[in-house]
């Protein structure tokens, strides 16, 4: 069998959607050829693969360059979509440039629906929306990430239940364990990634200041704009908060050291950083999102992200008890077993098979 995936997600320097085709393609048996004509990258995932491809600067970002890459590697795309020499077409994102131009299956992964349930949080959400719908229409199959991602695809869009396959995301099962002293020295909550919007960190912010644990807050991603800064001082936490720019082994060490990984999110597809945590061996508190539910089970604390007391309770009920975090730490290592790439891969060439 031959799988061809286009250039999309490869664009980005590194993601979730680009590590998810990576670690797919990654896992499949040698029967299974992943054909990826991608001239141009800079993704980081992109190497585990020995694809041939250029970098050029790649500490460099600037969108004529991203426009160069993108036409480069749509018209290599599009050349091996016209060559016909594959089973499976699987487009890594929702450019809908192929439609119309490929007459083999076609199977596209769905990872949310953000753009659709906050639309006031993305500039461009009805653009998205209108490519999603696009690549929706075409696809024979859909793979979705969660049953909550399914719930909101068939709510968005009415695809017929037997358009749609939910396969979960895995990760790495190595348990990490750190060499390094932490990055930070005192106790820490750890919040991973971006604040605004549908992220909810005003409110986790919120829950936070009423904490009376002497616990710090370390925060990764962009740094503090204004409006952020001015409430942090407002609620009277500018000392307890620190931010760090992360590599991916500095990541690691976060989660780790952490007291706690919080996760107050208003909606996700999935929720891999979970899953991070688990094979860090770091408790999480998490909003009650059925996709969180989903990947962990009951190997972490839930509140409604909805409600400022609930997740200051959450938060005090679980930093207060040494014996609770023990167990959420054990339960995690459990719970990651369910979650490896090897059975994405398996249930996606099922997929694939059932298209030919």
């Amino acid at each position: 069998m031959r799988v061809l995936f286009d250039y999309q997600c490869f664009i980005q320097t590194h993601g979730g959607i680009s590590r998810y085709h990576c670690e797919l393609i990654r896992n499949f048996p040698a029967e299974v050829k992943s054909i990826i004509p991608c001239i141009l990258s800079d993704n980081v995932y992109l190497r585990a693969l020995n694809v041939k491809h250029l970098s050029l600067l790649p500490q460099y970002q600037s969108v004529r360059k991203e426009n160069l890459y993108k036409a480069l590697n749509m018209a290599l795309c599009a050349t091996s979509i016209k060559q016909n020499t594959y089973d499976i077409f699987h487009p890594t994102f929702l450019n809908p440039y192929y439609i119309g131009k490929t007459t083999r299956p076609t199977v596209v992964t769905i990872h949310d629906l953000t753009h659709e349930k906050f639309p006031d949080a993305f500039i461009k959400a009805d653009i998205v929306k209108k490519k999603r719908r696009k690549c929706i229409e075409d696809a024979n199959a859909i793979i979705c990430i969660s049953e909550e991602t399914k719930r909101d695809l068939q709510h968005f869009y009415n695809v017929p239940n037997e358009k749609i396959t939910v396969i979960y995301h895995g990760t790495d099962q190595c348990l990490f364990v750190s060499n390094n002293q932490s990055l930070y020295k005192k106790p820490y909550l750890l919040y991973i990634g971006k604040r605004a919007g549908y992220k909810n960190f005003d409110r986790f912010l919120k829950a936070y200041s009423l904490l009376n644990i002497d616990i710090d807050l370390v925060c990764t991603g962009n740094g503090f704009n204004h409006e952020e800064l001015q409430n942090i001082y407002t609620l009277g936490v500018e000392n307890r908060i620190h931010h760090i720019f992360a590599t991916n082994s500095q990541m690691n060490d976060l989660l780790y050291h952490a007291v706690a990984f919080v996760y107050p999110s208003l909606g996700e597809g999935f929720g891999l950083p979970i899953l991070e945590a688990f094979r860090c061996d770091c408790p999480c508190i998490v909003s009650n999102l059925s996709c969180f539910h989903e990947v962990a089970g009951d190997a972490a604390i839930y509140f409604d992200p909805l409600s400022v007391d609930e997740i200051f309770f959450a938060l005090q009920k679980t930093l207060s008890n040494n014996n609770l975090l023990d167990e959420l730490r054990t339960l995690g290592r459990k719970r990651l077993k369910l979650f490896t790439w090897n059975k994405t891969s398996q249930k996606t060439i099922e997929l694939y098979k059932n298209l030919l």
